[in-house]
């Protein structure tokens, strides 16, 4: 992204759980007690069912972790606030948790129960970058408890273990690793460039049309070489480049304050970009006079710069 065009990250996510997770948990306690199974294991495992918690670890340990808490919001909300937070256009994500989901996450992890706890997760289509982040991070929650529901199943789960928390570093990176550009400054220099060389096109097309009005004819009559005519235009369309790109640079500099911070390099860039315009201008009017049509600058001017236009729009959107 452009520097000082990417958008804020911030997200506001709803926590609503209709259930009670401390009450799930004594519940899955009470099965313990009936089951057959010594009291060590039971000890066991109930002590590594309260660190397991995941509604307690996706509130306090993820979403609610200080490292996300520069981007996310989260909101704890009632049942009942459902449809009005549905409705909230502020709102950038819903995590809906329902009943006993605790109680078969327990179950399914250290019972080995086969029911598949799930949970409703709605985004903000609008803000999509927002809720693409916190639909990843809800996915990365989801595949650490996948992995120690896997050590549940085996039996390797014990005091010891405890749910790793999400940990987020963020920093702005550019491709390059050079100072990047805002948008305005990208757009100038690339609509600057697409239409100076039409410049290069419109040349070739009046140079033309002189060989149809034999002004090309009566130059070498005159006894002027071929190639002073070339040269004039090499020059005229130099001058011509160089005049349009001053123009355009000066005044978008002036109306977007706009600062080129080597001035130097700017000239060298601008003057090799109008020597090409000319040497440009000089080849399609040889091509026209040699085909003895201007196909070639329409050719030149509808598809050859209209592609490298687009290929520089679609590799900016890459």
């Amino acid at each position: 992204m452009m520097k000082n065009d990417s958008p804020a990250i911030r997200a506001k996510v709803a926590l609503i759980e209709r259930g009670n997770e401390q009450a799930d948990l004594q519940k899955f306690v009470h099965d313990l007690e009936n089951l057959g199974i010594p009291p060590e294991q039971k000890q066991m495992m109930t002590n590594a069912a309260k660190q397991m918690l995941p509604v307690t670890a996706l509130k306090n340990d993820v979403l609610g972790s200080k490292e996300l808490k520069p981007y996310i919001t989260l909101v704890t909300a009632k049942p009942s606030e459902l449809e009005k937070i549905r409705k909230d256009k502020s709102y950038t994500a819903i995590i809906e948790i329902p009943r006993q989901f605790t109680y078969s996450v327990l179950q399914s992890v250290f019972l080995g129960k086969k029911q598949q706890p799930t949970l409703s997760f709605y985004t903000n289509e609008q803000k999509e970058i927002s809720s693409k982040i916190v639909e990843d991070i809800v996915k990365t929650f989801q595949e650490r408890y996948s992995t120690f529901s896997a050590l549940g199943k085996s039996g390797l789960l014990n005091s010891s273990f405890s749910m790793p928390a999400v940990h987020v570093q963020g920093k702005v990176e550019t491709v390059t690793k050079r100072e990047p550009i805002n948008a305005v400054t990208y757009y100038m220099v690339g609509m600057s460039v697409m239409f100076v060389l039409y410049i290069a096109s419109n040349i070739g097309s009046y140079a033309f049309q002189e060989k149809q009005l034999h002004v090309f004819n009566r130059i070498l009559l005159a006894n002027v070489s071929k190639w002073s005519y070339m040269i004039g235009i090499f020059i005229s369309s130099v001058l011509l480049a160089f005049l349009q790109l001053s123009l355009l640079y000066g005044v978008t500099s002036i109306i977007y304050h706009i600062r080129w911070p080597h001035i130097t390099a700017f000239f060298a860039v601008t003057l090799a970009l109008c020597f090409a315009v000319g040497g440009l201008s000089v080849l399609l009017t040889s091509l026209n006079y040699r085909l003895n049509s201007e196909h070639m600058s329409n050719f030149f001017a509808s598809i050859v710069v209209t592609v490298f236009f687009a290929s520089r729009r679609k590799f900016f959107s890459f």
